[in-house]
């Protein structure tokens, strides 16, 4: 991971830390993997695997648990 990749993860845990709602977490971090696709980089393992998280987080929220 390089160091601009390290400091995105640590601006959006910073951010997700503030947003109480999961689906706001997770629109923010979707977002941000779209930027990526779009200028042709690749999506950090870290940045995939916090999308995947933010996921189950508003599945989890949807069904009341």
């Amino acid at each position: 991971m390089t160091d601009k990749q390290r400091e995105e993860i640590v601006e959006l845990n910073d951010r997700l830390d503030v947003l109480d709602d999961p689906r706001e977490c997770y629109t923010l971090v979707k977002q941000r993997i779209a930027e990526h696709q779009n200028a042709g980089e690749t999506v950090s393992e870290d940045l995939a695997m916090l999308e995947r998280s933010l996921l189950s987080d508003c599945l989890v929220e949807s069904q009341g648990r």
